[in-house]
This record gives structure tokens, C-alpha cells and sequence, in this order.
């Protein structure tokens, strides 16, 4: 046994024994106090041998990850939508990913210091500030909704060379 589990069966024994002391001096006679005093004494024993038991219970199956979740929708929500009007680190975490890839449509890439003009041009530099990476800046929830409808405009926008590649493409199509 370990030396802890010692320590509690003693006290258990200590406890059982004050309390048939207790009551012996109170009045009961001598063989009420001693099995009043052995069944303390056995109950808390009982008590201490489980508390070293550990759960028994099959722990909780972590959540699947899934795109698109209420929950998802409602955390984004919450994180655009603060007390201070300020959008939260996470909100804006989420910005900069939607942001990279909707300038990986047109061809850019939001970290490229040789492209920062033309990001910066079609964001805006609002937008470059709040997006580029290291910024510490939080935009109001005002400026985000702006970020993210410029976002939606460049995304919904086709490439400049594919629009190119249309308007001078043969009429009976592609070879």
C-alpha cells in the first residue's frame, strides 16, 4: 500500500474511534459505542479506498472538424460583432485566409513584397494594413465589412489576362 492510502485508513481508524469515544462518554453504553465506532471506521475506509480511483468513464469522442457548421457561422459572428465594435484576432485570422485566396485568383499573393502595389491597389491601404501579415492593427467592424466587399467584388471579378484570352479567342472556340 502507499504511504498515502496509509495515512487515510489511519485516520479513518482515528475517526472511528473518537466517535465511539464521544458517544461512550455521552451516555451509550460500551457496546453501541464500539460498533457505532467500527462502522464510522468502515465507511470511511470505504470512502478513502475510492477516492485513488480513477474514472471509470470512457472519455468524451473529440468533435469532427467540419466546414460550414452553425457553430462555425455563429463563433465568426460573434468575433466580427464585438462589444467594443472592434473585430476580434480570430475574425480577422479568417479575413487574411479569404483575402489570399481571392487574390490567388487574379494571381497575386498577399505576402509578396514585389506585389504589394497591385495588392495594395486592389485592396486598398486600409485593407493592406489590416491584412498584411504582423499587422497588430484591429479594424473596427465598419472596416471590415468594407475589406470583406471589396473581397467580394475581386473574387467575383475574372482574371485580367482570362478576360484577355476570351475577347481574342477564335469564334468557333478553343483548338
Amino acid at each position: 500500500m502507499s504511504g498515502r492510502l496509509t495515512r487515510r485508513l489511519a485516520v479513518c481508524v482515528a475517526l472511528g474511534a473518537a466517535v465511539g469515544l464521544v458517544t461512550w462518554l455521552a451516555g451509550m453504553d460500551a457496546g453501541h459505542a464500539l460498533g457505532l465506532a467500527g462502522a464510522v471506521a468502515a465507511v470511511g475506509c470505504c470512502v478513502a479506498m475510492l477516492g485513488d480511483r480513477g474514472a471509470v468513464a470512457w472519455p468524451p469522442e473529440p468533435p469532427t472538424p467540419r466546414e460550414g457548421l452553425r457553430r462555425d457561422v455563429a463563433q465568426l459572428g460573434w468575433a466580427v460583432q464585438t462589444r467594443r465594435g472592434i473585430a476580434a484576432p480570430e475574425a480577422v485570422r479568417r479575413l487574411r485566409s479569404v483575402a489570399g485566396q481571392a487574390l490567388a485568383l487574379h494571381g497575386h499573393d498577399l505576402d509578396d513584397p514585389a506585389q504589394r502595389p497591385a495588392v495594395e491597389a486592389m485592396l486598398g491601404a486600409d485593407g493592406m494594413a489590416i491584412l498584411r501579415r504582423g499587422g497588430a492593427e484591429t479594424p473596427r467592424t465598419g472596416v471590415f465589412e468594407a475589406i470583406l466587399a471589396r473581397l467580394e467584388r475581386l473574387a467575383g471579378q475574372p482574371r485580367s489576362d482570362q478576360q484577355f484570352t476570351r475577347e481574342h479567342e477564335p469564334r468557333g472556340g478553343r483548338l
